[in-house]
């Protein structure tokens, strides 16, 4: 890595872009460019030395430890002799092309003759014992730098390939005698020229920093016809600077011909440094008129730099006059940064009056932003006045902060939590009265949850009290779970009761599914038992529930089927065991069935026995079928079979017709025949085999009634089988 050379001149947009090597060679001269920062002599290398020799102190020669000590302070006469004395009785030590390097650096910081001539005898030997060292490229720049105090030749060393070197060398010619080197910049310059852009800004850099009178003509060339907006820039500062009373003119000619938005900007920057009234017009001009959003918003910026009341006034002047809405909310930001009274007063104006509810927002932002007793009890105020919906709704969340925020004092929070109690209870908005609700649910500690039950306490609006029930329901504490069951236990509105119940099952957790349990036990409304059923089934299948959970749900789902004095209930538990997963819901069912003795219960049961379509639930539904006592039920289980099993229920349907005794049944049977052989379909087909099934009933069956139905149902097919059937009948 190349050493710093403090002395360089560097634009810093060049800086960020010269590679490793040269950001370590390259810094910029205090007087040109502050702003790029400055470091001591060979700092980078000093960070490099202490890592080199942080790595092996521990058995590193003392006099080098020393010298290292001596360059860190920069007393360099000290240096110099501990490194001498290391390389005297070190000379085969793994560290002593480091210590040549440092040596012949110190003894340039010197700048003693003497000195100068052994550093360069230093480096000689650097390059020529240790030609693989990495101090190499540094002992070769530093050797150029010396050459050039020594008033050595260094012209040859620009024309190398190497560019690190190349600038190094043209430095030192520059303080040598700049008349020689400004023709290797003007070269650089022209069209054509294979230099890099890099060494093209930092030779720029150099002539402004070194040039003089002389460099003048190339430097306005530069920066009036350079297609580089660095370099352009770079030469612009120096004319700038050094053009006394004229500068701000120059900046404004510069600004209203050039194209470059990005120099334009760095323009406007010095334009802003300017002290008078001229600039501050300029920076208003532009901040009014410029088609580049960019360069309005910088101009807007600038103008708000300036501390005086002028510059407060510019910024309303420019808000009143502006249209684009983007541009006006960044004024108004500029404003807000303003801590006079105009400034606030103009954030009110804007905050009340606007047409443009955005730009209200964003001056009640910032009125909220200044703090303090005043900027609240504005806040206050501009709610009781206000009537648009979405700006109260933006006034209480400030309000909230207050309410909560450890720096306002207890009177501010006291104030705020009671400006969103009145909005939460009054405001002719349901929508500003749950955006209160939940600013109060946000209070911390118990005094949340106090102002939320006495608001659900107090009101009379269902929808407002499902919202509050939200808010409690979030809370984690006792005191809102015990809120939430008495609702559930005794509140007059079944929608809010179920609401409760909700929140209670969405805590999770055994207490919370014991509370459901018990608030089962105790219920009498039928809809509210459905909920409670709702959130004990899902415990019942949920695999975060634990194993003794899901079995004491799926019990209470069992024993509302079976016991129920509601049959609504009953049927919401037969309908929640028939979610459970795999053969355990299936299994559950077919006990309730089985046990059951209300045919409308079991009717019930069976569509959810059939909705399994599992060969288990399809053999039930068979074995109902056949052999229930019931006709009715035997007629739903043939239903089923044929909702459910598609084109496998037409065997089944025959083989029940075969054994089956009751008219009414085998009625059934031939409906869903004849549903099934309605429409044509191909040789040994499901609906064929029930069209013949139809006409073998048709044909030959004992019971007049069943023939009759056999030959109304073929004739409502449309297959041309059926078709000739009854076309031989009529013949």
């Amino acid at each position: 890595m190349l050493r710093m050379i403090p002395e360089l001149c560097l634009s810093p947009a060049a800086a960020a872009r010269v590679g490793r090597h040269m950001l370590v060679i390259l810094a910029c001269s205090a007087m040109l460019f502050a702003n790029a920062g400055g470091a001591k002599a060979g700092g980078q290398d000093l960070e490099r030395l202490h890592s080199l020799f942080q790595a092996s102190s521990s058995n590193m020669p003392k006099p080098l430890l020393e010298g290292r000590q001596y360059i860190d302070q920069q007393q360099w006469a000290r240096a110099i002799e501990k490194l001498r004395d290391y390389l005297k009785d070190y000379d085969t030590d793994k560290n002593v092309d480091a210590a040549l390097y440092w040596l012949a650096f110190a003894e340039r910081k010197l700048a003693k003759l003497e000195g100068l001539q052994d550093a360069a005898r230093q480096l000689e030997r650097l390059q020529e014992q240790f030609s693989k060292s990495s101090w190499i490229k540094d002992a070769q720049a530093l050797q150029i730098e010396i050459a050039g105090m020594l008033g050595k030749d260094v012209e040859g060393a620009i024309n190398t390939r190497d560019e690190e070197i190349k600038i190094i060398a043209l430095q030192s010619l520059f303080q040598k005698d700049p008349a020689s080197a400004i023709p290797y910049v003007t070269e650089a310059l022209k069209p054509g020229s294979k230099a890099s852009k890099s060494y093209k800004e930092n030779a720029v850099a150099l002539l402004v920093r070194y040039g003089g009178a002389q460099a003048a003509p190339l430097i306005n060339d530069i920066a009036h016809n350079q297609s580089d907006p660095e370099m352009r820039e770079i030469a612009i500062r120096w004319i700038v600077q050094s053009g006394g009373a004229q500068a701000l003119d120059t900046l404004i000619q510069f600004y209203d011909t050039d194209k470059s938005v990005e120099l334009r900007e760095s323009i406007l920057h010095w334009i802003a440094q300017q002290p008078g009234d001229k600039a501050l017009a300029k920076l208003v001009q532009v901040a009014k008129s410029d088609p580049s959003k960019e360069l309005r918003d910088a101009a807007i910026h600038w103008i708000s730099q300036r501390s005086s009341p002028q510059g407060t006034a510019m910024l309303i002047e420019l808000y009143d006059a502006e249209k684009d809405r983007e541009v006006k909310e960044t004024i108004l930001h500029w404003i807000a940064q303003r801590r006079d009274e105009q400034a606030l007063n103009k954030l009110v104006e804007v905050a009340k009056n606007d047409p443009s509810t955005e730009l209200r927002l964003a001056a009640i932002h910032w009125i909220a932003q200044r703090g303090g007793d005043s900027a609240f009890d504005m806040l206050l105020r501009l709610y009781d006045t206000e009537r648009n919906n979405e700006v109260k709704e933006s006034i209480l969340h400030w309000m909230a902060e207050r309410s909560r925020s450890s720096s306002a004092t207890p009177a501010m929070r006291d104030a705020a939590r009671k400006k969103l109690m009145e909005a939460a209870r009054s405001d002719a908005s349901n929508d500003v009265r749950e955006t209160a609700i939940h600013w109060l649910s946000e209070v911390p500690g118990g005094d949340g949850l106090t102002l939320l039950i006495q608001l659900y306490d107090a009101e009379k609006n269902k929808d407002v009290k499902e919202s509050i029930l939200h808010w409690i329901g979030q809370r984690r504490d006792e005191a809102a779970l015990n809120k939430l069951v008495e609702v559930a236990k005794s509140d007059a509105s079944t929608e809010l009761r179920e609401a409760a119940i909700h929140w209670v099952a969405q805590r999770g957790g055994d207490s919370a599914f014991d509370l459901l349990m018990r608030l089962y036990d105790t219920e009498r409304n039928n809809d509210v038992k459905g909920a409670i059923l709702h959130w004990i089934a899902e415990r019942s299948r949920s695999s975060s529930a634990t194993p003794a959970m899901r079995d004491a749900a799926r019990k209470k789902l069992m024993d509302a089927a079976r016991g129920d004095a509601s049959t609504d209930a009953r049927e919401s538990a037969i309908h929640w065991l028939s979610e459970l997963p795999g053969a355990d819901g299936l299994t559950l069912l077919i006990q309730l069935y089985d046990a059951e003795r209300s045919n409308n219960v079991k009717e019930s049961i069976l569509h959810w026995i059939a909705q399994r379509q599992t060969p288990e639930a399809m053999a039930k539904l068979a074995e109902v079928a056949k052999n229930d006592p019931s006709r009715d039920l035997r007629e739903s289980a043939i239903h089923w079979m044929v909702e459910h099993r598609g084109s496998e229920g037409v065997d089944a349907l025959i083989q029940l017709y075969d054994s089956e005794k009751d008219q009414n049944v085998k009625e059934s049977i031939l409906h869903w025949l004849g549903q099934r052989a309605a429409t044509p379909q191909a040789e040994g087909s499901p609906q064929k085999r029930a069209l013949r099934k139809l006409v073998e009933v048709a044909k030959s069956d004992a019971n007049v009634e069943l023939r009759k139905q056999a030959v109304h149902w073929l004739g409502q097919s449309r297959d041309p089988e059926a078709k000739k059937f009854i076309e031989d009948i009529l013949k």
